[in-house]
């Protein structure tokens, strides 16, 4: 079965500055590069870039702009652009990228496996939308969250650990796999 190791918004505006950013997602990169490390199979990374008259801003403050470090990844996972590997980088509008990852036509049977942030936002949205394509296109997915490579932000009524326990829950619930990069 082909892998795929996909990298959703570990960019500047989620993880070191920008209204929605939570440093301690920086804990998660040591999870993420044993993933790269262990797993061979192409590369594909999502950046959250948003026009200034983004629909998404309804329910979020403005952040990860077109042309501003917010929306560039993280200098910590930058070599991704050079590994071996990397296939592509999907800039993506909205909190969920699977609209893109289908036009570019990369949904094919295979192993994906999950990490990044948001949790509860962009990361249970793109799985439960491509668990959802698999289902419907009767086609074999397996796809794996890696559960201590996602994260997501502490805020005002969005408590961090509540948020990602609820959004593993969920994704179980819909049949996909949770394993630890320990366990890829």
């Amino acid at each position: 079965m082909e892998n795929k190791i996909i990298i959703i918004d570990m960019v500047n505006g989620f993880v070191k500055e920008g209204p929605l950013h939570d440093k301690s997602i920086l804990d998660i990169v040591d999870n993420i590069n044993t993933v790269v490390e262990k797993v061979a199979g192409d590369i594909i990374v999502f950046e959250d870039c948003h026009h200034p008259d983004s629909k998404e801003f309804e329910a979020f403050p403005p952040h990860c702009l077109a042309g501003d470090s917010q929306s560039e990844t993280i200098d910590e996972l930058s070599y991704l652009f050079n590994h071996p590997n990397y296939l592509c980088t999907i800039k993506k509008n909205s909190t969920n990228g699977i609209f893109q990852f289908i036009g570019r036509e990369l949904a094919k049977p295979g192993r994906y496996y999950i990490m990044g942030v948001c949790s509860d936002i962009c990361i249970l949205q793109f799985a439960m939308s491509l668990k959802a394509l698999a289902n419907e296109m009767n086609m074999e997915m397996e796809i794996v969250v890696v559960s201590d490579a996602i994260d997501t932000f502490d805020g005002i009524d969005h408590d961090k650990r509540e948020m990602n326990e609820l959004a593993l829950n969920l994704m179980r619930s819909m049949g996909i796999q949770t394993i630890t990069s320990a366990e890829v």
